[in-house]
Protein backbone atom coordinates (compact mmCIF):
# COMPACT_ATOMS: atom_id res chain seq x y z
CA UNK A 1 0.00 0.00 0.00
CA UNK A 2 1.14 3.62 -0.52
CA UNK A 3 -0.47 6.78 0.28
CA UNK A 4 -3.58 7.58 -1.80
CA UNK A 5 -3.94 11.10 -2.50
CA UNK A 6 -8.01 11.80 -2.60
CA UNK A 7 -9.96 14.79 -3.54
CA UNK A 8 -13.03 14.30 -2.01
CA UNK A 9 -16.15 16.60 -4.12
CA UNK A 10 -19.23 17.39 -1.67
CA UNK A 11 -22.20 18.46 -3.62
CA UNK A 12 -24.78 20.35 -1.98
CA UNK A 13 -27.88 20.68 -4.27
CA UNK A 14 -29.54 23.36 -2.23
CA UNK A 15 -27.28 26.07 -2.23
CA UNK A 16 -25.80 25.18 -5.88
CA UNK A 17 -22.01 25.08 -4.17
CA UNK A 18 -19.21 22.35 -4.65
CA UNK A 19 -16.55 21.18 -2.24
CA UNK A 20 -13.58 20.08 -2.68
CA UNK A 21 -11.41 18.69 0.23
CA UNK A 22 -7.80 16.80 -0.23
CA UNK A 23 -7.20 13.84 1.58
CA UNK A 24 -4.41 11.90 2.32
CA UNK A 25 -4.89 8.31 3.44
CA UNK A 26 -2.48 6.09 4.73
CA UNK A 27 -2.56 2.54 5.96
CA UNK A 28 -0.39 0.65 9.03
CA UNK A 29 2.01 -0.63 9.11
CA UNK A 30 2.75 0.10 5.40
CA UNK A 31 3.05 3.91 5.04
CA UNK A 32 1.57 6.06 8.47
CA UNK A 33 5.33 6.68 9.14
CA UNK A 34 5.84 8.49 5.74
CA UNK A 35 2.40 10.31 6.07
CA UNK A 36 3.27 11.15 9.83
CA UNK A 37 6.48 13.06 9.40
CA UNK A 38 5.74 14.22 5.72
CA UNK A 39 2.58 16.17 7.70
CA UNK A 40 4.59 17.32 10.54
CA UNK A 41 7.33 18.62 8.43
CA UNK A 42 4.96 20.23 6.48
CA UNK A 43 4.30 23.04 9.24
CA UNK A 44 5.45 26.39 8.60
CA UNK A 45 3.78 28.26 11.67
CA UNK A 46 1.95 25.79 14.19
CA UNK A 47 1.75 21.73 15.35
CA UNK A 48 -0.58 21.12 18.05
CA UNK A 49 -0.05 17.06 18.39
CA UNK A 50 -2.44 15.41 20.92
CA UNK A 51 -1.23 11.26 21.28
CA UNK A 52 -1.58 8.61 23.56
CA UNK A 53 1.99 7.70 23.51
CA UNK A 54 4.95 9.09 21.74
CA UNK A 55 7.52 6.63 21.61
CA UNK A 56 9.19 6.41 17.79
CA UNK A 57 12.12 7.86 17.60
CA UNK A 58 11.89 9.09 13.74
CA UNK A 59 8.48 10.71 14.90
CA UNK A 60 10.38 12.59 17.47
CA UNK A 61 13.43 13.60 15.31
CA UNK A 62 10.64 15.16 12.93
CA UNK A 63 9.38 17.01 15.62
CA UNK A 64 12.51 18.12 17.13
CA UNK A 65 13.55 19.44 14.04
CA UNK A 66 10.55 21.59 13.76
CA UNK A 67 10.97 22.93 17.27
CA UNK A 68 14.40 24.25 16.46
CA UNK A 69 13.55 25.44 13.16
CA UNK A 70 11.15 27.82 15.38
CA UNK A 71 8.13 26.03 14.54
CA UNK A 72 5.18 26.82 17.69
CA UNK A 73 4.70 23.30 18.84
CA UNK A 74 2.70 22.12 21.35
CA UNK A 75 2.06 18.36 22.47
CA UNK A 76 -0.06 16.63 24.46
CA UNK A 77 0.41 12.92 25.94
CA UNK A 78 -1.27 10.62 28.31
CA UNK A 79 0.71 9.99 31.85
CA UNK A 80 -1.06 7.06 32.69
CA UNK A 81 -1.05 4.82 29.90
CA UNK A 82 -1.78 1.18 30.31
CA UNK A 83 1.54 -0.53 31.60
CA UNK A 84 2.77 2.99 32.80
CA UNK A 85 4.82 5.55 30.86
CA UNK A 86 7.77 4.05 29.56
CA UNK A 87 11.30 4.80 29.29
CA UNK A 88 11.26 5.78 25.58
CA UNK A 89 8.45 8.41 26.24
CA UNK A 90 9.99 9.36 28.83
CA UNK A 91 13.04 9.58 27.01
CA UNK A 92 11.47 11.63 24.33
CA UNK A 93 9.58 14.07 26.23
CA UNK A 94 12.99 15.44 27.77
CA UNK A 95 14.57 15.66 25.05
CA UNK A 96 11.70 17.82 23.06
CA UNK A 97 11.03 19.86 26.76
CA UNK A 98 14.90 20.60 26.37
CA UNK A 99 14.23 21.33 22.78
CA UNK A 100 11.53 23.71 23.54
CA UNK A 101 12.93 25.57 26.30
CA UNK A 102 16.02 26.50 24.27
CA UNK A 103 13.37 28.11 21.48
CA UNK A 104 9.76 29.60 21.52
CA UNK A 105 8.13 30.28 24.85
CA UNK A 106 5.05 29.60 23.12
CA UNK A 107 6.02 25.72 23.17
CA UNK A 108 4.18 23.46 25.44
CA UNK A 109 4.61 19.77 26.47
CA UNK A 110 1.74 18.67 29.04
CA UNK A 111 0.88 15.46 30.19
CA UNK A 112 -2.35 14.35 31.00
CA UNK A 113 -2.25 12.40 34.23
CA UNK A 114 -4.33 12.67 37.49
CA UNK A 115 -2.16 15.20 40.60
CA UNK A 116 -4.03 13.46 43.20
CA UNK A 117 -6.31 16.46 43.98
CA UNK A 118 -8.71 16.37 41.64
CA UNK A 119 -10.57 13.95 39.18
CA UNK A 120 -9.46 13.50 35.48
CA UNK A 121 -11.73 14.35 32.86
CA UNK A 122 -11.41 11.50 31.13
CA UNK A 123 -10.03 7.79 31.41
CA UNK A 124 -7.21 8.14 29.24
CA UNK A 125 -6.35 10.85 26.69
CA UNK A 126 -6.10 8.50 23.48
CA UNK A 127 -6.42 10.86 20.97
CA UNK A 128 -4.38 10.57 18.03
CA UNK A 129 -4.15 13.81 16.04
CA UNK A 130 -2.56 16.64 14.77
CA UNK A 131 -3.07 20.60 13.44
CA UNK A 132 -0.53 21.72 11.29
CA UNK A 133 -0.73 25.31 10.43
CA UNK A 134 -4.56 26.05 10.90
CA UNK A 135 -5.36 24.44 7.68
CA UNK A 136 -5.21 20.77 8.27
CA UNK A 137 -5.35 18.16 10.31
CA UNK A 138 -3.66 14.45 10.59
CA UNK A 139 -6.00 12.05 12.10
CA UNK A 140 -5.90 8.50 12.65
CA UNK A 141 -5.84 4.86 14.50
CA UNK A 142 -2.21 4.55 15.87
CA UNK A 143 -0.24 5.81 18.55
CA UNK A 144 3.40 7.34 17.50
CA UNK A 145 4.99 4.40 18.53
CA UNK A 146 7.63 1.71 16.75
CA UNK A 147 4.70 -0.39 16.40
CA UNK A 148 1.82 2.14 15.44
CA UNK A 149 3.73 4.05 12.91
CA UNK A 150 6.48 1.40 12.29
CA UNK A 151 9.43 1.33 9.37
CA UNK A 152 8.54 0.41 6.36
CA UNK A 153 10.25 -3.22 7.06
CA UNK A 154 9.53 -3.79 10.69
CA UNK A 155 5.97 -6.03 11.89
CA UNK A 156 3.42 -2.83 13.06
CA UNK A 157 0.14 -2.69 13.60
CA UNK A 158 -3.07 -2.53 11.26
CA UNK A 159 -4.40 0.96 11.46
CA UNK A 160 -5.20 3.72 8.94
CA UNK A 161 -4.52 7.81 8.87
CA UNK A 162 -5.95 10.52 7.22
CA UNK A 163 -4.44 14.05 6.33
CA UNK A 164 -7.12 16.59 5.86
CA UNK A 165 -6.83 19.38 4.59
CA UNK A 166 -9.59 21.36 5.97
CA UNK A 167 -9.68 24.90 7.43
CA UNK A 168 -13.01 24.24 9.61
CA UNK A 169 -11.70 20.81 10.61
CA UNK A 170 -8.46 22.07 11.77
CA UNK A 171 -10.16 24.91 13.81
CA UNK A 172 -12.57 21.93 15.57
CA UNK A 173 -9.54 19.81 16.31
CA UNK A 174 -7.25 23.40 18.02
CA UNK A 175 -10.72 24.06 20.09
CA UNK A 176 -10.73 20.43 21.31
CA UNK A 177 -6.80 20.32 21.71
CA UNK A 178 -7.06 24.33 23.53
CA UNK A 179 -9.80 22.59 26.23
CA UNK A 180 -8.18 19.36 26.91
CA UNK A 181 -4.62 21.62 27.52
CA UNK A 182 -6.58 23.89 30.10
CA UNK A 183 -4.70 23.29 33.04
CA UNK A 184 -7.90 24.52 35.60
CA UNK A 185 -8.82 21.02 35.86
CA UNK A 186 -5.89 19.77 37.42
CA UNK A 187 -5.48 16.90 35.04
Amino acid sequence: GSMRNLCFLILFLTLTSVWAIDVTVSEAPDDTLALTISAIKSAKKKLLINVYELTSPEIAKALQAQIESGITVKILVEGNPVGGFSKAAASIKKQLVSSMKKQDFNDRFFVMENNGEKKRRFVFDHAKYVVIDDNSVLVGSENYSPTGNPNPTSLGNRGWEVWVQDGALADYFTKIFENDTVTQYGD
